[in-house]
């Protein structure tokens, strides 16, 4: 009951006088997560001692940290034997091991011993090759270890690990659109960082021409940059160009003059950042945002009610004088205050600001009076994606138009876990579509920045991943759960942990353990099974998208094959269902709530002090 969140599943009667000890549940929690932590701790000091892993960041190196097991050897016993495939990357955690036997290409080295912090196994992993010696415990010795199957799919391939490294310590040293890229985002470029080669002789673009803004940065070769005035210089490896067409503005709309003639003086190979790319990735810059005055603002009809407030469709009329249409979300602050959830939605405006994705909802401005907080959102006219997979004649989708509504929520999804953010409560109420049929996901209450593991109880029971259920601490492996729910619910019709008339503890262990099966028939394909049977896995660190590839893993999965997903980035395919909109003001997808009226909620006025609580809204 504590673990679940469930009533009693029995009754417990004293028999005779007893002393107890009591432990709430609360304070359970925090054993746990507690105990869990300091182990994981423990792991990653050890692994930041070992040179290929300690540019990883805490999140890979708490997944390795999950992964590894700990094993004893006795004095002499035998760990490898040479000339075998080497099958486990191992990290001495105390006592010694010796190599004997040691042969390199024919050549014979000098025995050697390995004490506590030393790795072995790691290159005869990544470069697949045989043992090189034979390891033996010198004395009682206990390593952590993990297998080579494990260390692959967590590694990936060693030579992209350590480019994307270096790509991102190149990126991190310039401004881009008057902003400095830090380590998160310098990271997200690099992993969408697109290769291109050229020979020598080729001119990138010439002084004094109009060119769309875009980054390079050279991986091999060299390039010659020429500008009158100016000395000519060579860029080599791990060299940038085109700084200067990315340090004003990147509206797409902008082609800035070139001020050098790029030229290619040795066959060169270039990673390439696009204008659009650029965008998605950074969002608008701080000059680009909308100075709507709250008084400006024309109120409608409620659009929605809920705990702590209402959402009221609302419009401003613009420079052209044309009305456009937004979302008011308006939260009553004692109320927030009382029930202490007003931390939560700072934390919620100020995620929300830093996500410039159009597949994520768009905070246009917000705004604070003595009584209520006001979040101004972009609308978006099409309505719940619940509707439309249970509005229609049945409650499944064809695969198709799954295929559609799953890669978008997925792109939204790796865009808020590429800046850190775990989403937690994926569902379909929570995804809208736009006026051209594209999802959205909205309502980032229980959103958070996650840089390792969190341990909050919070979602939905029915998108619960196990590990949430189990207070063993998450991070995006959850979104990763709940988005492979949605594709079963999509396609199948029903939820895959639920039953009619089971309580919640018996859902909290079907989901556990997971136990689901598809329904009979041959309309779901077998990529459907596959991709759904590698996201449902209890284990996270065993869960697709978990790996060294991220959602890749996910997007590359045969069930997407045909989904163009830059093509999606950039809003060129056509959604199954285009929503019938007639004006701005438009919102007949929604439910009617019109016999809802504007409340002034009662309370008592709040302290100085307690206004402070919303000074950073």
């Amino acid at each position: 009951a504590l673990l679940y969140n469930s009533p009693r599943a029995a009754t417990v009667v004293a028999l005779q006088p007893c002393t107890l000890w009591r432990v709430d549940q609360l304070t359970f929690r925090r054993i746990i997560a507690t105990y869990q932590l300091k182990e994981d701790d423990e792991t990653k000091a050890l692994l930041k001692k070992v040179d290929f892993l300690k540019q990883l960041d805490d999140s890979s190196l708490g997944k390795f940290a999950v992964l590894m097991g700990t094993r004893t050897y006795k004095a002499g016993e035998e760990i490898a034997h040479r000339g075998e495939p080497m099958s486990v990357f191992l990290v001495i955690q105390s006592g010694k091991l010796k190599a004997t036997d040691i042969e390199i290409d024919g050549t014979k080295f000098d025995d050697r011993e390995f004490g506590a912090g030393d790795n072995i196994g790691a290159m005869m992993i990544m470069k697949n090759v045989d043992t090189i010696a034979t390891l033996r415990a010198v004395e009682e010795t206990t390593v952590l270890y993990l297998e080579k199957d494990n260390f692959i799919r967590m590694c990936g391939d060693y030579d992209d690990l350590i480019a994307k490294m270096a790509d991102t310590r190149a990126l991190q040293m310039i401004d881009i659109d008057k902003r400095r890229v830090d380590a998160s985002t310098a990271g997200h470029l690099a992993s969408v960082m697109t290769t291109v080669t050229y020979k020598k002789g080729h001119v990138f673009y010439r002084e004094g021409e109009s060119v769309p803004p875009g980054l390079f940065l050279v991986r091999s070769g060299e390039v010659t940059l020429e500008s009158s005035g100016e000395e000519t210089r060579t860029v080599g490896r791990m060299g940038l160009f085109g700084e200067e067409t990315v340090g004003g503005s990147l509206e797409e709309s902008d082609f800035v003059t070139a001020r050098h003639t790029v030229t290619v003086s040795e066959d060169v190979s270039v990673g390439y950042l696009g204008v659009r790319t650029l965008r998605h990735v950074l969002g608008p810059g701080d000059n680009e945002g909308q100075d709507i005055p709250m008084d400006a603002l024309k109120r409608h009809r409620i659009l929605g009610a809920g705990t702590f407030g209402q959402v009221w469709l609302v419009s401003h009329k613009n420079k052209k004088g044309k009305e456009d249409a937004y979302a008011l979300k308006i939260q009553f602050k004692r109320q927030l205050i009382d029930s202490n959830q007003a931390a939560g939605v700072i934390r919620e405006k100020n995620i929300m600001a830093k996500l410039h994705s159009d597949f994520i909802i768009q905070l246009v401005s917000t705004y604070q009076d003595k009584e209520n907080v006001y979040m101004l959102m972009k609308l978006y006219q099409g309505g719940e994606l619940w509707s439309v997979m249970h509005g229609g004649d049945g409650d499944a989708l064809p695969e198709l138009a799954a295929k559609f509504y799953m890669a978008s929520v997925l792109e939204g999804l790796t865009y808020m876990h590429n800046r850190s953010v775990i989403y937690r409560d994926l569902k379909p109420e929570n995804v809208l579509l736009d006026g051209d049929g594209y999802t959205v996901i909205v309502d980032l209450g229980f959103a958070k920045v996650v840089t390792d593991k969190t341990f909050t109880f919070c979602g939905t029971p029915l998108y619960l991943a196990p590990e949430i259920i189990l207070q063993r601490g998450h991070d995006k492996g959850a979104d990763h759960w709940s988005f492979g729910v949605l594709l079963y619910e999509m396609i199948c019709g029903i939820t895959p942990f639920y039953d009619k008339g089971i309580d919640q503890m018996t859902l909290f262990k079907r989901i556990v353990n997971q136990k689901y099966r598809f329904p009979r028939g041959d309309f779901i394909t077998d990529d459907a099974k596959s991709l759904i049977g590698h996201i449902l896995v209890a284990d996270p660190v065993e869960r697709l998208g978990s790996f060294a590839r991220a959602e890749k893993d996910i997007q590359e999965h045969p069930w997407f094959q045909g989904v163009n997903f830059e093509k999606l980035r950039r809003r060129e395919l056509t959604p199954p269902w285009k929503p019938d909109i007639t004006d701005p003001l438009d919102v007949s997808n929604f439910d009617d709530w019109d016999h809802l009226k504007d409340k002034k909620r009662e309370g008592k006025p709040l302290m100085p002090l307690e206004q402070k609580v919303f000074a950073d809204f």
